[in-house]
């Protein structure tokens, strides 16, 4: 019988390199016994129910779907990659810290999604290291990120509230006027740009609202990566990006938004830069199809990765060893749904509350694996731990964030492993 362990955690306080030459340091979620500390649990023989189940083959309803995605991320990827930011740079093509999601349109119980946007970020963000940098030489500040809309969007609040008006690539402005305190005067721009280089605005007084973020107790640049993220305020779509050593919601009217689900578990201690400052997770509700297969924003989810999962860079790391990488918070029960049951039973089983994502590689079989586990209120394991399929991508190692995946009919988990990242579905769609 094949063993995979669960691995525990290396010294505390180490270095570790991002993508763009930084160093970060953070805690191990399990470096040291405390009543308040979780620690996760150790080595553990996977059983013949367990291999056997890891090894179901996904329905052709499956396959086809992750084949309709892969396309259409293509399409978006081939469209972005003709424009460049102001300086000439590439784009990001991180799946892990781009984001795509459609946003929702109408109301409950009516409520569906739009065309996909895809966004990303541009690599001169991680040197914009104070709000002074934002202030530059031109009236509209430097491009922080670009977006690309699938398909035309609806004539739906959702949309407009980004100035997404057409199909195509859109650029993103973020400026700070110069003399102004570091968390006023803020304002960012969305324009069309169907070139190769980014259109400016009509006007600097069509401008988005923004809302600047310190999260207390990470001021450091490298307590904020990178990235870009879909969030909501006020029940519309914000764009978040770094500014500085902040984060700023981009079309935000109310302040600071609470993350989604506001009412959902909490992750144990400690306390990190991964759990608090909403560049390095996600947040959103997550979709549902009806009988009707008209699929619809339901489940109030947050998934978080843990502090110090950017230490795996090699596959060896993974080698038969089931790594803790995130927490799957759900505020609500995802009951039959593909997050839950499932098609007989081939679901996620995710339960509401807090769900442990496990990753590994099995050598004997050469294929990446999966594990989903529900965690008590104590922060305990509550039954047996249920498998997941994964599909790895290879690409520049990033920083250890983790999202949600956009798909045509329902949302996977994507976070940071290896050289790439790790797209984790059920084996069943709903």
């Amino acid at each position: 019988m094949r063993v995979i362990t669960q691995g525990g955690c290396r010294p505390p306080w180490i270095a570790y390199v991002l993508l763009i030459g930084i160093s970060i340091a953070s805690a191990c979620a399990g470096s040291a016994v405390h009543p308040m500390m979780f620690t996760p649990p150790g080595p553990r023989v996977v059983t013949d129910p367990e291999r056997v189940q890891d090894n179901i083959t996904p329905t052709p309803e499956w396959q086809q779907q992750w084949s309709r995605d892969a396309r259409r991320r293509l399409n978006a990827v081939t469209a972005l990659r003709r424009l460049n930011d102001a300086a000439g740079s590439p784009l990001f093509n991180v799946d892990e810290a781009d984001d795509e999601q459609g946003f929702p349109t109408g109301a409950p119980p009516t409520e569906d999604f739009g065309p996909a946007v895809f966004g990303v970020a541009v690599p001169t963000l991680f040197n914009l290291k104070k709000a002074q940098a934002f202030e530059g030489l031109d009236p509209f500040g430097p491009v922080v990120a670009a977006l690309y809309v699938e398909g035309p969007p609806p004539a739906a609040a959702s949309y407009q509230a980004l100035r997404l008006t057409g199909q195509g690539v859109y650029c993103v402005y973020l400026r700070h006027e110069a003399g102004a305190p570091e968390k006023g005067k803020w304002r960012a721009y969305v324009t069309l740009s169907p070139g190769t280089t980014c259109a400016q605005p009509n006007s600097v007084a069509d401008s988005l609202s923004v809302q600047f973020n310190r999260v207390a107790g990470f001021t450091k640049d490298d307590d904020y990566p990178p990235v870009v993220r879909f969030g909501v305020d006020n029940g519309l779509p914000v764009i978040i990006v770094r500014c500085g050593d902040a984060e700023c919601y981009l079309g935000s009217t109310t302040g600071f938004p609470p993350p989604q689900p506001s009412n959902g578990a909490d992750s144990p201690p400690p306390d990190h830069h991964k759990k608090h400052v909403r560049l390095w997770h996600d947040a959103q509700r997550l979709a549902v199809q009806d009988a009707g297969n008209v699929i619809h924003p339901a489940i109030r989810a947050i998934i978080e990765p843990l502090p110090d999962i950017e230490k795996y860079r090699e596959s060896v790391e993974f080698s038969d060893t089931l790594r803790a990488m995130a927490w799957v918070r759900l505020a609500d029960d995802p009951g039959n749904t593909k997050y839950g049951k499932g098609q007989s039973n081939l679901g996620m089983q995710l339960q509401k509350g807090l769900n442990l994502l496990w990753i590994a590689y099995d050598t004997h079989r050469s294929t990446w694996m999966a594990q989903l586990q529900h965690y008590d209120a104590s922060f305990n394991p509550s039954g047996a731990p249920t498998p997941a399929k994964v599909m790895w991508t290879q690409h520049k190692p990033m920083s250890g964030v983790a999202r949600f995946a956009w798909m045509s009919n329902d949302d996977s988990l994507w976070v940071s492993c290896d050289q790439g990242c790790c797209r984790v579905s059920a084996f069943a769609l709903q």
